[in-house]
């Protein structure tokens, strides 16, 4: 069944590609106002002169339709994709009644789900994506993006033209109002929401949708008679009590009937399984779900109050939203050229920061540095926008002067060069320096094209692409590309580490009495989630590190990722996968999970790092 965290990881790649668009088009209304301060009053009337809305109007909203229509193949293939994860985690029951389960391909039912659910998707997409649905919350109420930039633009002109007013007081609400509203979507009770975070909900409903229909289908097919709720911690109050128990289908009906807030809906993170009573084992035992519970109620005290450790995730989540939003205030107002209201927005960042810690340290919480990342574009060539150009040089051949949002999606064009613009942009925010320039050396000699086998791979210093590539699979691949570059795994510098490593887990298995995933699992749980069926498998954030055993123990430890037997008898591919999945790791940044790859490879770690810090 789809996980929480898995299906968290699908919506926020949505959100980061719409969040990096949001933030360029508003960085670049800033660097427009900036120039047009710099101008002398006969330049700005000429360029009043030139003027002209509705080319521009129009390119706004083409781009935003191009983000949106990026989108929308991934859609599709994103749901199809969970549909058919969700058919594979109910095989085992239809095979358990002997009932035949009817392949994708040819379930014209659950196709006709995937395609209604899609369509209503992109069609919100399609909506956002318009001019007069997204704009800026100023101070005098909503303002459709067209209307503010004509608008703010034509005021900031007008200042430096005639004299008659001070072109900072004019223009500094403006830019104050940009940074602190971010691009929003209006809805039609008039309630506006950020456009990357509506973005981000839809794609979780539409999600959530898919697997719980799948789920329902697959339920009817083969003769379920009650479900299971999944369970986590910190849970909400109002839904612990339940999480993790088994239901007959007439209990759970009268459950969704009894709650103010039904299993499944307005935020909640439980998935109800279907599952065969008396049949199917619980995927929690008591003694477990009792643990979730003491840990959802533990109270932990923070600035003199006390809150639940619940209460405290969901402190964090606000926080981690309010850091992005101030770092992105911070970029637009350096855009602009206003080095007070940068200086106001450090302040709170700071501020924000020593809170976000303070609250993950006092709850015990992993932070996610990802949620916190925002994409900021740096000119470095020192070139000037449109309006400097036209203004300066005196003509009208770049007529587009403003060019708000020109060529900042050009990557809409193409699935690849999206995902390889997306991944160059997250490069800022990885932690390890080194590892970071020797991924900005990799991209910019490697040659990216589309990939048409299943997954993303590295042939040559060539990465093709899958249709669905996230940031740290193409991480993955440009250490692949690295490897080949520097001859490291053929020179056999791996090769003795990494199964020294090996050994010494195979010696603390054995004085533990099990196996090696048992170790693990003892010091590490919160690395693993619990399958229908009793077995562990390491949560996405780990599957390099999961990778890495198959590949040490020859395809004999499964923990949820991993290739065929056959892929680790070929020469060197354990050496091969294990650097770039290190890469992989490094690059997420994850602390939780670079420590326990450093627990499983600590001779493999230290030369890893040692190479990282010589190549770059």
């Amino acid at each position: 069944m789809l996980s929480e965290e898995r299906m968290q990881e699908l919506a926020e790649q949505f959100e980061e590609r719409f969040s990096r668009v949001c933030l360029r088009i508003l960085q670049d209304i800033g660097e427009t106002l900036k120039e047009t301060g710099d101008l002398t009053p006969s330049q700005a009337k000429k360029l009043q002169q030139m003027f002209t809305y509705g080319a521009d109007v129009q390119d706004m909203t083409k781009q935003l339709a191009r983000a949106a229509g990026t989108s929308m193949e991934d859609i599709q293939k994103l749901y199809e994709q969970v549909a058919k994860e969700e058919q594979d985690w109910s095989k085992p029951f239809y095979d358990a009644k002997g009932v035949t389960q009817i392949p994708f391909a040819e379930n014209e039912l659950l196709q006709n789900i995937v395609k209604a659910a899609a369509a209503v998707t992109k069609g919100e997409l399609r909506n956002m994506s318009r001019t007069t649905t997204v704009g800026i919350r100023t101070k005098n109420g909503f303002q459709p993006l067209g209307s503010f930039y004509k608008k703010t633009v034509d005021e900031a002109i007008s200042a430096v033209a005639t004299g008659t007013m001070d072109y900072n007081s004019t223009v500094r609400q403006a830019i104050k109002d940009m940074g602190s509203s971010g691009l929003r979507v209006q809805y039609e009770s008039g309630y506006t929401r950020r456009l990357d975070s509506a973005i981000r909900q839809n794609i979780i409903d539409g999600v959530s949708y898919i697997a719980q229909e799948t789920a329902r289908q697959a339920g009817e097919e083969f003769g379920a008679d009650g479900v299971e709720l999944s369970a986590h911690s910190p849970c909400a109050p109002d839904h612990l009590p339940y999480q993790g128990k088994q239901y007959s289908l007439r209990e759970y009906d009268d459950l969704q009937a009894s709650l103010k807030r039904p299993i499944g809906e307005w935020n909640c993170r439980h998935f109800p399984y279907p599952i065969l009573l008396g049949i199917s084992r619980p995927a929690n035992s008591r003694a477990e779900l009792a643990e979730m519970e003491r840990e959802s109620n533990r109270k932990i005290e923070i600035d003199g109050n006390e809150y639940t450790r619940y209460e405290c995730t969901q402190l964090q989540r606000k926080l981690e939203t309010k850091l992005r939003y101030a770092r992105e205030e911070k970029a637009i107002y350096q855009a602009a050229g206003q080095p007070d209201l940068v200086r106001e927005a450090t302040e709170k960042i700071r501020i924000l920061g020593n809170k976000y810690k303070d609250v993950s340290e006092k709850a015990g919480l992993p932070t996610r540095a990802e949620r916190m990342r925002i994409f900021a574009r740096k000119k470095a060539d020192g070139t000037r926008t449109v309006v400097g150009k036209a203004a300066k040089q005196g003509t009208n051949d770049e007529v587009d002067i403003l060019g708000i949002v020109k060529g900042v999606v050009s990557a809409a064009t193409g699935k690849t060069e999206v995902y390889v613009n997306e991944f160059k942009d997250s490069l800022q925010g990885v932690k390890n320096e080194k590892v970071r320039k020797i991924l900005e050396e990799s991209v910019q000699r490697t040659v990216f094209e589309t990939s048409y086998k299943k997954g993303s791979y590295h042939q040559k210093g060539k990465i093709y692409l899958s249709g669905f590539a996230p940031k740290s699979t193409v991480a993955h691949e440009l250490f692949h590309e690295i490897d080949y570059t520097h001859g490291i795994s053929a020179s056999g510098y791996l090769s003795t580490c990494v199964r020294a490593d090996y050994q010494r887990l195979q010696n603390i298995a054995a004085g533990y009495g099990g196996e090696i995933q048992d170790v693990l699992y003892s010091k590490y749980p919160e690395a693993f989630r619990k399958m229908k069926n009793g077995s562990i498998v390491f949560k996405e954030d780990y599957r390099g590190i999961s990778d890495i055993l198959n590949g040490m123990s020859d395809g004999e430890i499964r923990l949820g990722y991993g290739h065929d037997d056959d892929y680790w008898k070929k020469p060197l591919k354990l050496e091969k996968e294990t650097w770039a999945q290190f890469g992989r790791t490094l690059y997420d940044g994850h602390d939780e999970v670079i420590e326990v790859l450093e627990y499983i490879c600590p001779e493999t770690y230290q030369k890893i790092i040692e190479k990282i810090k010589e190549l770059g």
